[in-house]
């Protein structure tokens, strides 16, 4: 009843708005490797002491997301402080392993300060993609310990088969699709630098939501590539048959088999030490929801404290609560509440 209260109160900050009820300041963190800017929200009032690191999702802005902005607002108005790095990888559409790196130090840098984190140990929390960044920083040995309690939303088991669903569902999301086209499909196409920068710069108009209007920026460079490459472009992006061709030539390749390797979580889950929280949409169109249930699934087996949220709520990041859910809001509060209390 406590974690569902605790939820609770969480979405409802989160909804109706929650910036203007706390403070939110800007800070140069130092690791061993660089410094990461860092935006640190915090209760006005005394708060619990407890701190929570939030990555955020592979979004053009970044820890500026107007989502990052209002549900770390709304963690902050229940005493926590929460602190959310830049990672300009991920904010600029990459998917790369020195992201892991990044997520590592940062944590480690901010459960070693005595100001931040005065407990030494912090709550983690990420969605999407970035839930398996943090998942597998997380299981460093340097980090391990440093961290009290891990809740991530809409994330995936395995990162081969999480990028071909976004290459060969017919509803998986577009954004996703055109990222994981500009970061892959080079290894199943060659070096074809023009058309793959398509894939990036659509996958830009798609994120700032500036398609089929005059500041799109694709259109204009289509114009600028060969008859040919433009074909190859419109045929890996429309045609599901020759993206899952060039795909399969990918896969085949070492550098995508070590990307691959880099981002596997499951070999690695036996070493997470703290509870863990795994809230899902039923019907996310980016990571399916038997992702999360894999993952729920070998952490019972491993024995690791874990909770599972598969709800309505949620497509993927965007919750919407009305009268006619609450009894899937209780459940999803429940879910928010049992990370929380073990934060």
């Amino acid at each position: 009843m406590l974690e569902t209260l605790l939820g609770t109160r969480l979405i409802a900050h989160q909804q109706l708005g929650a910036r203007d009820k706390v403070k939110r300041d800007s800070f140069r963190l130092e690791t061993l490797d660089r410094p990461f800017d860092v935006d640190l929200y915090r209760p006005k009032g005394a708060g619990n002491g407890r701190l929570i690191m939030f990555v955020h999702g592979m979004t053009v802005r970044g820890h500026r997301d107007d989502r990052v902005l209002d549900f770390c607002s709304a963690l902050a108005c229940l005493g926590f402080r929460v602190a959310v790095p830049l990672f300009e990888l991920i904010r600029d559409l990459y998917i790369d392993p020195r992201q892991i790196d990044e997520c590592a130090a940062t944590l480690l840098a901010l459960a070693d300060s005595e100001q931040l984190c005065p407990h030494r140990r912090l709550g983690l929390m990420a969605p999407s993609f970035s839930g398996n960044i943090a998942m597998i920083a997380a299981t460093r040995p340097e980090v391990v310990n440093r961290v009290s309690s891990i809740c991530t939303i809409g994330s995936y088991a395995n990162i081969d088969t999480a990028l071909e669903f976004l290459l060969e569902a017919e509803h998986a999301d577009e954004y996703g699709k055109l990222i994981t086209l500009w970061n892959f499909i080079q290894h199943g196409i060659g070096r074809k630098k023009r058309v793959i920068e398509g894939f990036r710069i659509a996958a830009l108009d798609n994120g700032h939501r500036r398609e089929n209007t005059a500041e799109a920026g694709l259109p204009p460079y289509l114009e600028t590539l060969r008859a040919r490459e433009r074909a190859l472009f419109q045929e890996l992006r429309h045609d599901r048959v020759a993206r899952l061709a060039a795909w399969a030539k990918a896969y085949r390749t070492r550098p995508l088999q070590e990307i691959v390797s880099a981002f596997d979580l499951m070999p690695r889950l036996n070493q997470v030490k703290c509870p863990v929280t795994l809230v899902h949409g039923r019907d996310d169109d980016v990571i399916p929801a038997t992702e999360s249930e894999l993952l729920y699934e070998k952490l019972v087996r491993n024995g690791t404290p874990a909770k599972l949220c598969l709800t309505q709520l949620i497509s993927h990041g965007d919750a919407e609560v009305g009268p006619s859910m609450l009894p899937d809001a209780l459940r999803l509060a429940g879910s928010f509440g049992y990370f929380l209390k073990h934060v």
